[in-house]
């Protein structure tokens, strides 16, 4: 059968030349990996896309000043302040650095149930102005992001 398509595994010599007669062991290889390389590509470069969609530039104003942050869509956060039931964006706390008014708001993780410290903030995200969005503040340890989104707040 290899006969007939004249496929050889290895290549023939004569003296210090080498020749191949039909197809190589290398081009059997390569029909087969190439589609398997070009699906993995592909599926990186969709995951890729996806993931930078998630990114926005926000802008919070606070106490008259305007701080320019990487804000990051965590389709998992779903905090809500349960008494007024508006969405939480949670700000890394290092960027605000002083503070006058703030609440303390319960929430649920998978470790169990703790407190957060917020704050009122104004947000411009889109370029669509959101007053009074409640912002939790806690150490964020995401390599250059600054806030975490909540969905209803970008919606």
């Amino acid at each position: 059968f290899l006969y007939l398509l004249k496929i050889e595994f290895s290549y023939q010599n004569k003296g210090i030349v080498f020749y191949n007669n039909g197809l190589s062991i290398n081009f059997i290889f390569l029909i087969i990996l190439s589609p398997i390389i070009i699906y993995i590509y592909i599926k990186q470069a969709k995951e890729l896309k996806t993931n930078y969609s998630l990114y926005y530039k926000v802008n919070i104003y606070y106490e008259n000043k305007t701080y320019k942050l990487n804000g990051y869509l965590d389709t998992g956060n779903k905090l809500i302040d349960p008494i007024t039931q508006k969405p939480i964006i949670i700000l890394n706390k290092k960027i605000i650095k002083r503070i006058d008014k703030y609440r303390f708001i319960p929430f649920q993780t998978i470790e169990g149930n703790s407190v957060i410290k917020c704050i009122k903030v104004d947000m411009e995200i889109n370029n669509k102005l959101k007053k009074n969005v409640l912002a939790g503040l806690k150490n964020i340890k995401m390599e250059g992001i600054d806030c975490i989104l909540n969905q209803l707040v970008v919606e």
